[in-house]
């Protein structure tokens, strides 16, 4: 594990739900930035994923890395891995995890059913259902499983880092997301 500053860590939170978002936008959203964007943005965010997995402030006890590599796992198993650049990434983060982390099941397993659950409820509400009503505007943004489930489980444990990770990535994939949209840089949302 490596030792940063708070600041760094943002940053790199901030980095991993934008480029994230970008390179879901240039394959599924007809985004087109620049030559090879596709896979520049699937190495990027996984660089800065696996910079997650890595970090550690101490305080987290690497709650941060297991809760990162629930949400990749549970990506897989609800198929949304689905071009190569978001494999790269994949594959990136949970080579990282392999080489470096620890599995702690209590914390791992809590996130990793919380994403596979919400997640699947937000596939139903959103590709299944394809009513664009209130359900699913309350689902979209990823509000349980990326907001609640981790400022409950940062309530209970007093791990706080936990919350402050996933809500800037899931911020700034969605500054990414209705931002890009809103400017007019792709047409499908």
């Amino acid at each position: 594990m490596m030792f940063i500053d708070y600041f760094s860590l943002i940053v790199i939170t901030a980095l991993f739900g934008f480029t994230m978002k970008l390179a879901d936008l240039v394959n599924e959203h007809g985004l087109r930035l620049f030559v090879f964007d596709s896979y520049i943005f699937g190495a990027t965010w996984g660089v800065f994923g696996s910079l997650l997995i890595l970090s550690d402030l101490g305080s987290s006890g690497g709650a941060v890395a297991n809760a990162v590599l629930a949400m990749v796992l549970a990506f897989i198993i609800q198929l949304r891995i689905d071009y190569l650049n978001h494999a790269i990434g994949t594959v990136m983060v949970i080579i990282t995890f392999l080489a470096t982390g620890a599995l702690i099941p209590n914390i791992f397993f809590v996130f990793f059913l919380s994403f596979v659950l919400f997640g699947v409820i937000r596939a139903y509400l959103g590709d299944i259902r394809a009513k664009k009503d209130i359900w699913y505007r309350l689902s979209e943004p990823g509000w349980a499983h990326y907001y609640i489930v981790p400022f409950m489980w940062s309530a209970v444990t007093g791990i706080w880092l936990v919350f402050i990770v996933f809500a800037i990535y899931r911020s700034c994939y969605n500054i990414a997301k209705y931002g890009l949209y809103r400017v007019g840089a792709y047409s499908k949302l």
